[in-house]
């Protein structure tokens, strides 16, 4: 159906500015308007175009929402990574391999104190005389040891 100016911006359910507007964007007519000669539309054309543009429009709103909300992901991984750049600067992150190494080391001295334990505990055993104190000392012995392995863990750098 070919509509004026006036008809097609009521079918639209818009302003006569506004179809202006639209046309200005690529709107479709049959006929331009001037002095004298009225604007034609073909109706069914320009809605299929009024509702591919608006179609257009919303997808490339929904690029602009994804795009904004990668951008702020991205600037929270940033910011995590300045923090832990940050943080190793300052030492007060270590690396797997100083983990590793200050890990191993504990492992070597919580051995070599539990090795050390028959030796600590046969000369106060000998002087036992019941199951029951030679189980007390004992239990104590590898307590004082695994009391100085805490100490000497909460000490590590």
């Amino acid at each position: 159906m070919i509509l004026n100016r006036a008809e097609m911006a009521g079918a639209m359910g818009i302003s006569k500015p506004t179809l202006d507007s639209l046309i200005e964007e690529g709107c479709p007519y049959i006929t331009k308007g001037a002095k004298g000669i009225p604007w034609e539309f073909e109706s069914s054309v320009v809605l299929e175009w009024y509702i591919q543009r608006n179609v257009a429009k919303r997808k490339l709103k929904e690029l602009d929402s994804e795009k904004e909300l990668y951008r702020q992901q991205k600037l929270r991984a940033d910011a995590l990574l300045a923090e832990h750049k940050a943080a190793k600067a300052k030492s007060e992150v270590a690396t797997i391999e100083e983990i590793e190494r200050q890990f191993g080391e504990l492992k070597q001295e919580i051995i070599s104190k539990f090795i050390a334990v028959p030796d600590r505990a046969a000369p106060m055993v000998l002087r036992l005389k019941t199951e029951k104190e030679i189980k007390v000392t004992l239990l104590e012995i590898i307590d004082q040891t695994l009391q100085e392995i805490a100490d000497r863990a909460k000490s590590a750098p």
